[in-house]
């Protein structure tokens, strides 16, 4: 993918393992280990994307690390959801399901900024929850291996 990882990290409870490029990307790649071999294998798709905080590129409407909330709800309009997690630094999540983006927020005087992004493929506007086929067994909010990679 984006040669060899800083680490393999994985989770036999989902059958994931996370490639793991935070110092040298800024980037936590979860991928299905469809073999249960514990190790990434050329064939095994990729599940999500969560960047953090030394990832700079932004979108084209200038969202990225950094961007204040009031940026993004200007750029996206309202969240589909929002929620607070709570492991340290808690954060404000702003779930964009049209986006497959979950938007981590914390409060930095006098703004809240984003500090973490969760990517996954999109699920087309106008699309009925029950429509909606997840391609593993959770979807990302429920899935609790996304706190476990939070700074």
């Amino acid at each position: 993918m984006n040669g060899q990882p800083d680490r393999i990290d994985v989770d036999t409870s989902y059958y994931r393992n996370f490639a793991v490029y935070e110092n040298s990307l800024g980037v936590v790649i979860p991928v299905e280990d469809l073999n249960g071999n514990e190790q990434i294998d050329p064939d095994e798709p990729i599940l999500e994307v969560y960047v953090n905080t030394i990832f700079t590129p932004r979108t084209p409407e200038n969202i990225g690390i950094g961007t204040s909330i009031q940026d993004l709800r200007g750029a996206y309009g309202p969240p589909d959801s929002v929620f607070v997690d709570p492991i340290p630094p808690s954060a404000e999540v702003l779930k964009y399901v049209s986006l497959g983006a979950l938007f981590y927020c914390v409060h930095v005087p006098p703004d809240s900024a984003i500090i973490e992004i969760h990517l996954w493929e999109p699920i087309p506007a106008g699309t009925a929850p029950a429509e909606v086929q997840f391609k593993t067994s959770s979807t990302p909010v429920e899935t609790n291996i996304l706190r476990h990679y939070r700074r």
